[in-house]
């Protein structure tokens, strides 16, 4: 959007609807394309609305995702927050897709240039009478009608999302570009304290559910020395605080110190589009336990660790996952890192987050 001013550098805001201390994916997208644009020379900010309407709105649909802590997220010093007065009609304004995002966006930001970012999973499974509810209005025409405008631009994280968007809305303003893998700053790999880890909200989305089952069910053999931790919180922080076999962090405040610290990352999301917590763990060299299926197996080759999707099938995993020796760990390491490498190298060749953005902010 060119600047009426031309000496004025042009507005990029992202719209944060999450100000209760999560730092999930999209919070670290934020962080990571916030501080790359403002190297950039552009002028970006964070628009958060009013905490009582994110309570009220995420209260009314049910929303688990704010537990614990009352403040701002912290996303970096590059971003800073500004009042809705500032978020001016020159500006260009980021989204993400969620629909309780879009109806904020659609109130308070109507009018404005809007680039929609699909960040979250379309194929969400509803349980409980307002999960119900979200599963309905993910499918129906209100959300179709919240996405669609003549203002509005749509971020894909990949191919499959940028079909099902031109296809539901007719629109050629859709770009792709993955989630950045070229700015995580991975050091020495520190010692693995933990054996399992689960980094993410403590949700039936991230499968939370699952692996304390698995945890559960393990021989008591298999467990006798082990160290398991879980980072997050959510609506099974209850469960995983009496689980006696795993140690339960709350949010972490660095989740690639965390990664590194745990010998396996267990993910064993329901649904899932191009998680962050897989590229950082890639980026330390922490192998993986995905399930069988689902696009989350381009980082993990081995069969070994791509389970069924259900508690027997995550132990079997995770069994798999004790006898692994550590000349063969030592490899599986390497080969994870190596992978991580590689997207970084394919991601080099292809357009980037920040030059669509200055292409739309210049252009328009």
């Amino acid at each position: 959007m060119r600047s009426a001013d031309p000496r004025r550098r042009p507005l990029f805001v992202f719209l944060v609807t999450s100000p209760f201390g999560y730092r999930g994916g999209y919070e670290r997208f934020v962080r990571d394309e916030a501080s790359q644009l403002t190297a950039e020379g552009f002028d970006v900010a964070m628009y958060c609305p009013p905490v009582w309407l994110v309570r009220a709105i995420y209260s009314l649909f049910g929303d688990d995702r704010f537990h614990g802590r009352g403040r701002t997220p912290e996303l970096g010093d590059a971003l800073r927050r500004i009042p809705l007065v500032e978020v001016t009609g020159d500006a260009l304004v980021y989204a993400k897709n969620d629909v309780l995002d879009l109806a904020i966006a659609a109130t308070l930001l109507r009018g404005k240039h809007v680039i929609v970012g699909f960040h979250t999973a379309l194929n969400t499974p509803g349980r409980g009478h307002w999960r119900r509810l979200r599963q309905l209005l993910y499918s129906g025409r209100v959300y179709r009608w919240l996405l669609s405008g003549r203002s509005r631009w749509y971020h894909a994280l990949d191919s499959d999302v940028a079909s099902w968007v031109s296809g539901q809305l007719g629109s050629e303003r859709v770009f792709t570009v993955g989630n950045s893998m070229r700015r995580i700053a991975a050091g020495a790999v520190q010692r693995r304290s933990y054996d399992f880890g689960f980094l993410g909200r403590l949700t039936v989305q991230k499968g939370i559910d699952l692996f304390l089952g698995a945890v559960g069910s393990l021989p008591a053999g298999a467990v006798k020395g082990l160290r398991m931790a879980v980072a997050g919180e959510g609506e099974y922080s209850g469960l995983v605080k009496q689980c006696r076999a795993v140690e339960w962090l709350g949010y972490v405040d660095d989740p690639l110190q965390f990664l590194a610290s745990c010998k396996w990352l267990v993910v064993p999301s329901r649904w899932e589009q191009q998680p962050y917590v897989l590229i950082e763990a890639g980026a330390v060299g922490t192998p993986c336990i995905v399930p069988r299926g689902s696009p989350l197996v381009r980082h993990q080759p081995d069969r070994r660790f791509q389970c069924e999707l259900s508690i027997e099938g995550l132990r079997q995993s995770m069994l798999e996952a004790i006898a692994v020796g550590g000349d063969e760990y030592a490899a599986m390491v390497r080969r994870c890192h190596s992978t991580y490498l590689l997207g970084v190298r394919d991601q080099a060749r292809r357009p980037t987050f920040s030059s669509v953005v200055r292409r739309l902010l210049l252009e328009g």
